[in-house]
């Protein structure tokens, strides 16, 4: 299975066909808009399957998958974390997607917000998330550190 994850920056639509030629199986994208209320008869035809959360309707987290591949929503984020989505594929594996920011203090960042969720949703098997190296050091050595739960790599 291939996981593609990537921040946009508001310019999905554009890069659709870039996207398309990555062969991914999911993908995940913050800083999206939301293909269901996109007046753009590209995007919503080409976003079949999706689940998508966010609070401006042009700038939020998109899961995307094919067709073909069925998964349902798990939980809504009861830390009310607006950029998580949290789906159970139909094998069973359960995948979260994120979209990290900083906050001003460690605990009101979302960074900090995925490392609760983690440290309490243990049944969780894949994070994908964009993380910026300008995040809390301690919270990025924390996340890299729980056992058994995730492989978390950086990549810059």
């Amino acid at each position: 299975m291939k996981i593609v994850s990537w921040n946009a920056n508001c310019k999905f639509r554009s890069k659709l066909r870039e996207v398309d030629g990555l062969g991914w199986d999911i993908l995940v994208v913050q800083e999206c808009e939301n293909p269901h209320n996109s007046k753009d008869i590209e995007y919503k035809e080409w976003a079949q399957n999706y689940f998508w959360v966010g609070g401006l309707e042009y700038k939020g987290l998109g899961l995307f998958m094919p067709v073909n591949l069925e998964a349902k929503l798990i939980g809504q984020n009861a830390m009310s974390n607006k950029y998580f989505i949290t789906v159970q594929l139909s094998n069973g594996i359960q995948l979260l997607a994120v979209w990290t920011q900083a906050g001003s203090q460690r605990n009101k960042g979302y960074i900090y917000q995925l490392w609760e969720y983690l440290k309490t949703n243990e049944d969780i098997g894949y994070v994908i998330t964009d993380i910026d190296k300008k995040y809390d050091k301690d919270v990025i050595k924390e996340l890299k550190g729980i056992d058994e739960t995730i492989r978390f790599r950086v990549l810059y």
